[in-house]
């Protein structure tokens, strides 16, 4: 018999998760907006029910998870893993530490694919684990599930994690959202760095703006990169001007 995991959220990523894990377990979604159709492999629930289940993921919008973790502390039973996928850590698992209960274990992930980078394999992605409150054997069995994927697994704080997506995911996001506003098109004829440009510039566009500021806001050690983009781009900008 399967085990059983609950998905709060069922968005993009969700749909991702709820999409790969069906394979290896009976998967349970909850989301109060979306319209979960009886897609094969995935059953419907409440959020209440969801949250009594061994196994929760919880994938909604970094802003909304204070909500979500008040609403479901209450069904929460002693030992359930609480699992967040949220592409910032620090604020996360502080809200994770602070509102669920002390007897349920606690795993922040970032997976770092999306619906836009994954079509029917996981191989040769990468996932980020922040271990929070989680028994070592328990810790281990995660990773290897996710290894035998084809997964890279990382392990990091969420001090790190946070750093390093400062650079690597909000950097590129600032400026590929930055470039699709220019409403740049594809050309007869181009060079590769255009099209790289382009592509992240469609890539970047396709995330929601919901996320591109909760990285902002949530990350604090993404509020310097404009400023510094922007400096970096003024000084361009001068020594253009120069004559």
């Amino acid at each position: 018999m399967k085990q059983e995991v609950a998905i709060i959220g069922y968005g993009r990523f969700g749909r991702v998760a709820a999409r790969f894990l069906k394979k290896h377990f009976t998967v349970f979604v909850a989301d109060k907006k979306t319209n979960v159709r009886g897609e094969a492999g995935i059953k419907k629930l409440t959020v209440k029910e969801a949250a009594q289940k061994k196994t929760v993921i919880l994938a909604v919008p970094i802003n909304k998870l204070p909500t979500t973790l008040k609403a479901i502390r209450p069904y929460i039973k002693p030992g359930v893993l609480i699992i967040d996928v949220c592409s910032v850590k620090e604020q996360p698992v502080q809200w994770m530490k602070q509102y669920l209960p002390k007897d349920c274990s606690i795993l922040g992930t970032h997976p770092l694919f999306g619906p836009d980078s994954v079509d029917k394999t996981l191989k040769a992605k990468s996932i980020v684990l922040c271990p929070v409150r989680i028994s070592n054997v328990k810790l281990q069995t995660i990773k290897l599930f996710l290894a035998k994927r084809g997964l890279n697994v990382y392990e990091s704080s969420p001090r790190k994690h946070d750093q390093i997506m400062a650079l690597t995911m909000f950097l590129t996001q600032f400026i590929g959202r930055s470039v699709w506003q220019l409403h740049l098109s594809h050309r007869t004829f181009t060079t590769v760095h255009y099209d790289m440009l382009t592509a992240l510039a469609e890539a970047s566009g396709n995330d929601s703006l919901e996320l591109f500021k909760d990285m902002y806001r949530y990350n604090r050690f993404a509020r310097t990169i404009p400023r510094r983009v922007r400096k970096q781009i003024q000084k361009l900008s001068s020594y253009l001007a120069e004559t």
